[in-house]
């Protein structure tokens, strides 16, 4: 990947094609922006603040947990929340822990799909299976109850026979997966693992020889 971005930037431009260019109203090639200018400045938002869309005004939303910075933006009047990937009508969110989120992604979602349940909206504009769902505060119970299953089948797991992170999701998600649906059930079932053990239902150990931890009772 670094050769290619190297190749990239050493590459010329290719020039365009005169006959194109004379095509153009007056003949010339549009102005660039300059190299690196956004188009649009960026602004981060937080929850609790105020945007207007299309003249509405909307309350921005923290809803982490399928990632550390989604936000909602929620429109009281309308009843209307746009949800994006915090909460999906046929599929659960993958719910991962890796390298560069925050300690606990799982405790993060349980508390998202409370301020779910607790918001009630009478629909939601959704990433997938949408692009409008109804029915959020039942599918927001629906969704915890199916984490906490997952949380007491690694408990009970661990307990009678403790292993890495993997081997345990190997047991959650026995069936035949890609590199990439592996990848995702690993993070998964780690973001379960960690919870419990934050909430001292688990415990783990390093084995050396292993290399990694071992997640017991």
């Amino acid at each position: 990947m670094g050769r290619v971005a190297a190749w990239a930037r050493q590459a010329p431009a290719r020039p365009r094609p005169a006959a194109r260019i004379a095509a153009e109203p007056g003949g010339r090639e549009p102005p660039q922006p300059p190299a690196g200018a956004p188009g649009h400045p960026c602004l981060p938002l937080r929850e609790g603040q105020e945007v207007t869309l299309s003249g509405e005004p909307w309350e921005v939303l923290w809803l982490p947990g399928h990632a550390d910075g989604h936000l909602g933006l929620w429109n009281e009047a309308q009843g209307t929340l746009i949800a994006g990937d915090a909460i999906l009508p046929r599929i659960s969110p993958n719910i991962g822990l890796y390298a560069y989120t925050r300690p606990d992604p799982l405790g993060d979602y349980l508390q998202t799909l409370g301020k779910l349940e607790a918001l009630n909206p009478a629909r939601a504009v959704v990433g997938h299976h949408g692009p409008v769902m109804t029915g959020v505060q039942a599918r927001a119970r629906e969704l915890r109850a199916h984490h906490h299953e997952r949380l007491d089948f690694l408990q009970a797991q661990a307990a009678q026979a403790p292993g890495t992170a993997y081997a345990l999701s190997l047991a959650m998600f026995p069936r035949d997966l890609n590199i990439s649906g592996r990848r995702f059930a690993l993070a998964e079932t780690l973001a379960h693992l960690e919870h419990l053990r934050l909430l001292g239902a688990l415990y783990r150990t390093w084995q050396e020889d292993a290399g990694a931890w071992v997640y017991h009772a």
